[in-house]
This record gives C-alpha cells, structure tokens and sequence, in this order.
C-alpha cells in the first residue's frame, strides 16, 4: 500500500477493515481502537533513510526536535553544538552526541513533521478534512528498552501509526472524564491493572481518546512510529468564542456590581443570562466550528510563478496542482459538480468530476486539467488566495 493509497475524502484504508461509520458511531471520542495490517502498510510513510535526510537537510531546532528519556528531557546542550562563524554563531545537531544518546536509550521526538514530509500531511489532511478539527503530527524514533515518557494522559484524541519495529502499550481508562490540560483538578493516577496491554507492530495503529492513560515501551530493536493528535474543541472552549462576542454589548463590558443583594446586581445578571441564552444557540455552534476550521485549514505552500504572472495559461503546463485547503467540499448540481474552497469555487462539468475529486482527495492534478475543466481565471484565482498551489 503507498501512502497515496492512504488518503482521500475519508481515512478508510487507514481504518480497515473497519468502517468510517463505525469508527465514528461507536469509537470516536468514547473508546480506544487497535486496528492490525500488514507489516508494510505505512512504510510509504516514512522510512529510515527518508528521516536521515530530514535530519540533514532541514534546520530542525530545539524543541521541535528534541530528546527525552525517562520521561525526563535530554539536555539539549548534550545534544546540540554551536557553529561559530564571523558573522556569528547557529545552532547544529552534534552526530555523534546524537547517536550516543539514542543508543543509550533516549527517544527521538520530532513535532509538525508533516511540514518537512509530503506523505505524512497527505494523511494530516485527510484526517483534519474528514473529522473537520485541526490535527498537528509528530514522529518518535527509539531504539532502546527503557521509557521515553511515564504513563500519562494526552489533552488530544491521537491516532498511532506504527510505521517499524514494535511497541509495548499499556493503556488504561480515563480517571476524570473529559480532562482538560488546564482543568481544575487533576484525575489520579491509574490503580488498576491495564485495560489493554498489546504489542504495536509494524502496519498497525492504535487510535486513543482524550484522556486515556498510556504507558509505553520499545524492546531493543528500531521503533518508528507516527503519531496524529486531533484537537477537538470542548465546550469550554465554545463559550470562551461566546464570551468574545458579548463584548459587542454595553452590559457585557460594565464593570460587575459589588453589591451582591442589590437590585443593580439582579438587573445586570438577569441581562447577561439573556444575553447567553440569545448566542447559545445552534447557529453559532456552526459557526464557531466554520470559523475554527478556516483558522487551521490552510498549508502554507506559495506558488511564486504567481506574483508576476497570475494567468496560470503561461505557467509550466507539465505541471501539478494540489489542494491546500482541508476546508473543501463538492457539490453536485444538474449540469456541473462544484468545489467549494474556503469561500471561493471551482466549478467543472460532470465529465471532468474526476479532477474535483482527485482535487479533494489531496492527489496532485496536472495543471492543464485542472484549467480545462475550471477555466484559467478560477484557477489562477485560487492559486492567488493561496487555496491551490502549483507543485
């Protein structure tokens, strides 16, 4: 399987064999999922030379790429050197640190590695499009025994993609439901015996909502493993958006009465509880939501052709194009199918549906397509608000 056989409208072969609506009916967001595969099922994802390139070729800085071990942080100074020049100094992994300290048994973590690695933003979108919440990705590599990190709980639901080598998880039920990185109490630590307690191997993935508590371990042999945190607004969440917008009234920005039996003090909290119960309603739920989803919707990838010539005719015809926003839908009318882009469209017969929605699936399509079934001004329109890019 390639990692384009991963993405689309919808993460099926990532879930096979179950089905979206059972992921989604019975799982999502209630309880912990462990899907087996084949060995080779995200190798496309990542691979070990791919990462040593990543290392060399992209200026990663501390933390985004860091070390911990036992659930403490490697002092990044063991690990980073100082290049010094005339015109001053950068910071550059020291190799052989590096590598004597993952022997030694530290893990490797890098953060937002779907910016430096086509193949895994692919899946990124196509999980941030199908579960319409924003989700950021990271990458831990080990090769020892012992503990990247003791048994905690994540403020995220995650997605675990085991990529190589194998992993001890031993996972146990949440103790405060709906935990909240700044919550107001902590939940206890578990005392229980595990709930699961399963070797992750390669071609497999383990899916884990927010607050289940996890505790995990390498053996002695390559792990490599791609995590995918979505991060789910919560209600609180939704009421600190409504609280922005209460601003808008006089009542709302008064100073709060001192007086607590007074009848000022009834008058300014029956007005405010009308206020709440006036935007708490469904309508703004949505449009809390549509607005969240174009805060994080976007890749920023700039097609520079653009800037002195915005006729995409005039651009390399061999060319690809590619969808940069998880915020798309396709509509289809009598006479046409219609991609709604943020709040832009691209509008192409019934014939020519197939461009949209190899569009949509996050697949690259050659430029002279796309042209034919959308016209020239809507491609070079979208390729301007940055919702297309030429690749």
């Amino acid at each position: 399987m390639t990692g384009r056989d991963l993405v689309g409208d919808e993460p099926g072969p990532l879930l096979s064999p179950m089905t979206t609506d059972e992921f989604l009916n019975e799982h999502y967001g209630r309880s912990f999922v462990h899907i087996p595969g084949p060995a080779d099922r995200f190798a496309s994802l990542m691979t070990w030379p791919a990462l040593n390139r990543l290392l060399r070729e992209q200026r990663f800085v501390h933390p985004r790429l860091r070390l911990t071990k036992d659930n403490q942080p490697v002092p990044e100074q063991h690990y980073w050197r100082t290049v010094r020049t005339p015109r001053g100094g950068f910071q550059q992994l020291d190799v052989a640190q590096l590598l004597r300290h993952l022997r030694d048994g530290s893990t490797l973590v890098v953060d937002s590695i779907d910016m430096a690695h086509a193949p895994v933003l692919r899946v990124k979108q196509t999980l941030q499009r199908w579960l319409g919440a924003y989700v950021s990705t990271n990458l831990y590599a080990s090769w020892g025994a012992t503990h990247g990190f003791d048994v905690h709980w994540d403020d995220h639901d995650v997605f675990v993609l085991q990529v190589a080598g194998t992993k001890r998880w031993r996972i146990y039920p949440p103790t405060r439901p709906w935990p909240l990185l700044d919550d107001v109490q902590r939940g206890p630590k578990p005392d229980q015996p595990p709930t699961a307690d399963l070797m992750l191997n390669a071609g497999e993935m383990l899916y884990l909502p927010r607050g289940w508590w996890h505790d995990v371990t390498a053996d002695n042999r390559a792990s490599l493993h791609l995590t995918f945190a979505v991060l789910r607004p919560t209600n609180v969440d939704f009421l600190a958006w409504i609280v922005q917008r209460l601003k808008a009234h006089d009542v709302a920005r008064r100073d709060a009465p001192h007086a607590p039996g007074s009848q000022e003090t009834h008058d300014v909290l029956r007005q405010l509880r009308y206020l709440l119960a006036q935007e708490l309603t469904p309508t703004a739920l949505s449009e809390y939501h549509a607005g969240q989803r174009e805060e994080y919707a976007l890749d920023p990838l700039p097609t520079l052709q653009a800037v002195e010539q915005p006729d995409p005719r005039r651009w390399d015809q061999d060319a690809a194009v590619v969808l940069l926003s998880t915020n798309a839908k396709l509509e289809r009318t009598d006479t046409h199918a219609v991609l709604h882009i943020a709040d832009r469209t691209c509008a192409a017969p019934h014939t020519q549906i197939n461009v949209l929605e190899r569009l949509l699936q996050g697949r690259p399509v050659p430029l002279a397509e796309l042209i034919e079934a959308c016209s020239a001004p809507a491609v070079g329109d979208l390729v301007t608000a940055g919702l297309l890019a030429v690749v």
